[in-house]
């Protein structure tokens, strides 16, 4: 059976794991974001109703194409 020290340090090992991996999603997801700026400005929209979404939501379009909001502000 493991003794304490084992455990610990098996734990300090999972630690270090979960950091390195929110760090590759952060990068990952920042990623994301410089893609859908290049996208919004490449991509001909053609804007479609969201039926999803709510009478007062900001976002009720989608391009069909991209997938991307119609909402500039998002993409700059």
């Amino acid at each position: 059976m493991d003794n304490t020290f084992d455990l610990l340090e098996l734990n300090q090992k999972y630690r270090m794991q979960i950091i390195a991996l929110r760090n590759q999603a952060i990068n990952l997801e920042s990623a994301i974001g410089e893609n859908e700026k290049k996208i919004w400005k490449l991509c001909k929209h053609e804007w479609e109703r969201d039926i999803t979404c709510g009478q007062d939501s900001l976002l009720r379009s989608r391009c069909s194409k991209c997938m991307l909001w119609n909402h500039s502000f998002m993409y700059q």
